[in-house]
């Protein structure tokens, strides 16, 4: 993607089964495109786009309270 990365939250796997969602661990893949130790969270199964964003706000506030992991990074 080119992006660098500005910083680093994280919800572990515990905290994404509590709103009802999976956690895919796709690190061992190497198809040229993931980063290692990459992982997401897989949204398909949700229908509304409301129900979504609950979620995703959900998981936000907890990765909040972890603080960041790694920056932020200021320029």
């Amino acid at each position: 993607m080119g992006y660098n990365s500005v910083g680093v939250f994280y919800v572990d796997v515990a905290e994404v089964h509590e709103v009802a969602l999976r956690a895919v661990d796709d690190s061992q893949v190497d198809d040229g495109y993931r980063p290692p130790a990459h992982a997401y969270i897989d949204f398909k199964a949700v229908q509304s786009k409301g129900d979504q964003q609950k979620r995703a706000s959900t998981l936000r506030d907890k990765a909040e309270k972890h603080g960041w992991q790694y920056g932020p990074v200021t320029r």
